[in-house]
């Protein structure tokens, strides 16, 4: 079985609010290194959907980042403030992931968490607009008024069904870690 582009999308989007859910669990439970984690992973599917969206590979988490700022950000699509915040939870999750006696605190990640929610709102909003954008360019006026098709929600990320034949799935994660 294999996957088409709409699929990863779909199934990114969903990783991402899954992923910002347990960051709000977290908080709740004051683990702000895991935390830290959870939303920056949020953001990492978010702007992972929206990549695969544009045909953007990014093989690498340094990667992804520059390509966010190059696509998002320097275009406009997102602001530099938003851009920020991305960057700085990268090099708040690098330390407390990878760094010994690192301790993330409460003041530093607790005000993130509601931007967070409206960066990967936005992200999402865009890639919806330059879905249908894509998917129905007005070529005329007529067009206007023809109905566009609804979508469906994307499945949870745990009952994605996986190919019979994992290898897709995992060259596909491959490629972006």
């Amino acid at each position: 079985m294999s996957y088409s582009k709409e699929d990863l999308i779909k199934y990114r989007l969903a990783r991402a609010k899954e992923a910002f859910e347990d960051a709000r669990i977290l908080a709740a439970k004051e683990r702000w290194n895991s935390c830290a984690n959870r939303m920056y992973y949020a953001c990492f599917y978010i702007v992972s959907a929206y990549l695969t969206k544009k045909e953007v590979k990014a093989t690498t988490h340094s990667g992804l980042k520059a390509a966010f700022n190059k696509e998002l950000v320097k275009t406009g699509k997102i602001s530099k403030e938003e851009g920020k915040l991305f960057n700085k939870l990268f090099g708040i999750r690098q330390e407390a992931d990878y760094e010994d006696f690192f301790i993330v605190e409460e003041e530093d990640v607790a005000p993130l968490l509601p931007k967070i929610e409206k960066l990967i709102a936005e992200i999402e909003a865009i890639i919806t607009r330059e879905q249908q954008h894509t998917t129905h360019p007005p070529d005329n006026l007529s067009n206007l008024s023809r109905a566009r098709p609804t979508t469906t929600p994307p499945p949870s990320p745990r009952h994605f069904p996986l190919p019979e034949n994992n290898r897709e799935f995992v060259f596909a994660r491959a490629a972006i870690c």
